[in-house]
């Protein structure tokens, strides 16, 4: 059922979420205490409350499907940091582009391990954006593309099931997360990392911190930007300013190669990319890392989950 609207008592507190229910879209009201809002990137509950996306950093722009494959559980992601086009038709994409012209975006496949012959893959594609420097994507065509390309490494079906796209807020660029006794999580609340585009791992810790911060009956109105910030803000804010240097044309391309070259220089990115660095940790890459990020929220006209 979808949750279109809440009702609200004089203090402003959430008294009731009201939902449409199948086809005929009747009203129906659930009476609460505490709400949890975790509806997605575009979060329509959300907006209802009041939350806002900033566009004014890094964003993604990305598209998703699913495809039979016969690598359904292959125990690995395949990433492809460049998509090239190849000479010939097809997807409205190669004849526009020489032979080895560089595509906007990113792909990604990884197996969903169902099995039987239904066994497929998530396939999706994807770029960084800011409102500045718009993401130049033409999400199905590209998506066609990246399967037709992968297609035989793969083992895939002929056909893209549900091939969806969205814009997705990242680094806690949105405001207005949390009221007296309502909160957004995951992706809801912005909680995507700017550089690799991963939101589960954020979606599961603010789900549990957040439902401890709520069983303790606190105001949460403040209290959980707040543990949000504590949580995230440095990391958030500085992947982000990373994020945007990404959407400058060619600097990846050109750039990305060395880097890949040098197993140091890997492992630090696979690191801070995963938000991997504790608090606990001491070494140089987490000193510099936590750094950065304190110097960036110093120059943030906007740091993460404000207004």
């Amino acid at each position: 059922a979808r949750a279109v609207d809440v009702e609200r008592d004089g203090s402003g507190r959430v008294s009731a979420v009201v939902f449409v229910v199948g086809p005929e879209r009747q009203r129906h009201v659930v009476r609460c205490e505490r709400l949890v809002v975790a509806d997605g990137v575009r979060s329509p509950l959300g907006k209802v409350l009041g939350r806002e996306w900033h566009r004014d950093t890094a964003y993604g722009v990305a598209g998703r499907s699913y495809v039979k494959s016969g690598r359904f559980d292959d125990p690995w992601i395949s990433s492809h940091l460049e998509l090239r086009a190849e000479p010939g038709g097809g997807a409205g994409l190669r004849a526009a582009n020489d032979k080895g012209a560089l595509l906007p975006g990113y792909g990604w496949i990884f197996p969903l391990g169902t099995a039987g012959e239904g066994g497929e893959v998530n396939l999706g594609v994807g770029a960084l954006a800011t409102a500045k420097r718009p993401a130049a994507l033409q999400i199905r065509p590209l998506m066609e593309y990246y399967a037709e390309l992968r297609r035989e490494e793969w083992e895939l079906g002929p056909d893209l099931r549900l091939p969806t796209s969205a814009l997705l807020p990242m680094g806690g660029a949105v405001s207005g997360v949390a009221g007296p006794n309502w909160i957004l999580v995951g992706d809801a609340a912005g909680c995507v990392n700017p550089l690799n585009g991963e939101g589960i791992d954020y979606g599961l810790e603010t789900g549990r911190v957040g439902a401890e911060l709520l069983a303790s009956r606190t105001d949460v109105a403040e209290a959980w930007p707040q543990l949000l910030t504590g949580h995230y803000g440095e990391a958030f804010s500085i992947a982000r300013r990373l994020a945007g240097l990404l959407t400058v044309p060619r600097l990846l391309p050109t750039f990305g190669p060395l880097g890949m070259r040098s197993q140091t220089l890997m492992t630090v990115a696979l690191r801070v990319m995963g938000n991997l660095v504790t608090d606990e940790d001491r070494d140089v890459t987490a000193r510099l890392w936590r750094w950065a990020g304190r110097r960036s929220v110093a120059l943030d006209d906007r740091p993460p989950f404000t207004a």
